[in-house]
């Protein structure tokens, strides 16, 4: 059976790359690598705000967001 897609704003695919569920996404820890990579696009393709991001990915509060995506863009 296929999935729904769901999109929330235009562009919007990091949640169908990985293919996963609300609850992949609330087993893996706030900072793991993969969501880091998944939130740093719709932050730079989108003005969706680091709250919004933070709370569809099950990272935490938007600060700690913040510092997980400037380690990430500091290693690129």
């Amino acid at each position: 059976m296929a999935r729904k897609v769901r999109v929330e704003y235009p562009g919007a695919v990091y949640h169908l790359r990985r293919r996963w569920t609300a609850a992949d996404l609330a087993r893996r820890r706030k900072g793991d690598g993969q969501k880091v990579k998944l939130a740093l696009r719709p932050r730079q393709e989108t003005t969706t705000t680091l709250r919004w991001i933070a709370q569809r990915l099950n990272m935490g509060v938007a600060g700690s967001l913040a510092n997980l995506l400037r380690h990430a863009e500091g290693k690129r």
